[in-house]
């Protein structure tokens, strides 16, 4: 069994994560995104998905002009 997303992200929060193709598996992370692409690259990762991880006990409505 696979771990949900949710449990993959947690220790996540507030930082930026990079995900490998196509399973979406975190291979690299940081504070911003700069850090998250250098930790992906160091770990041997070029084609990855970037994601902001934002607090799981806040919500979010976007707020449209």
């Amino acid at each position: 069994m696979t771990t949900p997303p949710y449990e993959q992200l947690k220790s996540y929060e507030n930082q930026w994560v990079a995900l490998r193709k196509p399973d979406q598996v975190v291979v690299g992370h940081g504070h911003d995104l700069s850090e998250a692409k250098q930790d992906a690259t160091h770990n041997g990762y070029t084609d990855v998905i970037f994601l902001k991880v934002y607090p799981f006990d806040v919500a979010y409505i976007p707020h449209l002009q």
